[in-house]
């Protein structure tokens, strides 16, 4: 969680959150005492880049054969076991509200294949609806309606990251080599061992791959590219959250977030624009300019760019994920957490490190007794 605060705002990783899916982050933000922080996300539409023009996502890009598959999907039987989100989707809604709407909303999230990732991995949701309700649509109109609404933190998710090195002590900077489990936990790090009683592993899956002692559970998963753009004056025609790339479109842009619009509340100036673009995997300024210029017509040159690459970044929920995690190596000194797990969400990290807390305080209570 990093922020690039000069001369213009940038978050370099996570940007905006649900309030309804980020119960456990809000309460982390609480505790720190970050409430005033919080700031709320101007509404605005959402678009796809689809057949060579920017289309806002509404009821008008429903054809009549997509309405007929919505109506039909209410009839259609569950079925058992998992298997991929293209297979749920276009099994329950047809193959083109599958391409139009669902694999670029994976894309947003997952930046992986849909004929590959898990529907029970990826969206639990929709596959317990289905089992519960028999479809889909049943299982969205009888759920829990909660607070709506996006948010961040006003001078970025790294004051979240700050704030936690102030409150709690932690050493970093040295990179782990080999982990030794025995009567304790012993942890090589350079010159320096540290030896526990047990051990909490939040390292990224790939990063396990070259410790001893860890290595032996492998991911899948994909590179991603951050071009960061800014601009002096207001160059967008259009305003809103941005847009998504479908893959039937043949681009490397996975999507743009129209930053300066979404969160205004962190322009530096009244006029600026910042624009942030996504590229599958090694990505560069070029391919970030180009896909402006074309889908947005902005042919003004930026006064500030900057490309981050990021790799291995998002591990992929491929189909029977939760089978293989039932298999992942186990010790009782050893806690893993992480978002190659059960999510990819800062929430759903959260979220496992409190359980994983509250784990230990239950045993320590135990222990007391």
């Amino acid at each position: 969680m990093q922020t690039v605060c000069e001369p213009y705002f940038f978050e370099k990783g996570p940007r905006t959150f649900k309030a309804s899916r980020s119960e456990s982050l809000l309460e982390l933000i609480e505790m720190l005492e970050l409430k005033d922080e919080i700031i709320s996300a101007q509404s605005g539409a959402r678009y796809l880049w689809k057949d060579g023009k920017l289309r806002k996502i509404s009821l008008s890009l429903l054809s009549w054969k997509m309405i007929y598959a919505l109506i039909k999907e209410w009839r259609i039987a569950p079925k058992i076991g998992d298997e991929t989100i293209c297979e749920f989707s276009t099994r329950r809604f047809g193959k083109e509200i599958t391409e139009t709407f669902i694999e670029p909303l994976t894309l947003g999230i997952y930046a992986g294949d849909i004929r590959k990732l898990s529907v029970s991995a990826c969206f639990p949701a929709l596959k317990e609806w289905e089992n519960m309700h028999g479809s889909v649509l049943k299982g969205m109109f009888k759920r829990e309606k909660k607070q709506k609404g996006l948010f961040s933190l006003k001078h970025g998710l790294s004051t979240l990251v700050s704030r936690l090195q102030e409150s709690v002590p932690i050493f970093y900077g040295c990179k782990a080599s080999c982990v030794r489990l025995g009567e304790g936990v012993i942890v090589e790090c350079g010159d320096q061992v540290f030896k526990a009683d047990h051990l909490v592993v939040a390292l990224p899956a790939t990063a396990m791959q070259s410790i001893e002692g860890l290595e032996g559970f492998e991911i899948p998963s994909l590179s991603l590219t951050l071009v960061h753009l800014a601009y002096n004056r207001d160059v967008l025609s259009k305003k809103g959250f941005g847009y998504l790339v479908p893959s039937t479109e043949g681009e490397q842009v996975l999507g743009v977030v129209f930053d300066s619009a979404v969160f205004p509340q962190q322009n530096r100036s009244e006029n600026e624009t910042r624009l942030t673009v996504m590229i599958r995997g090694n990505g560069d300024l070029e391919i970030a300019k180009d896909a402006v210029k074309r889908h947005l017509k902005i042919d003004a040159e930026p006064v500030f760019q900057k490309v981050a690459y990021y790799p291995d970044v998002l591990p992929q929920f491929e189909v029977d994920h939760l089978e293989r995690l039932e298999k992942m190596p186990k010790h009782p000194q050893v806690t893993w957490i992480g978002n190659y797990l059960k999510g990819v969400s800062v929430n759903a990290c959260i979220s496992q490190a409190k359980e994983a807390a509250g784990s230990f305080q239950v045993q320590s209570d135990l222990i007391k007794r």
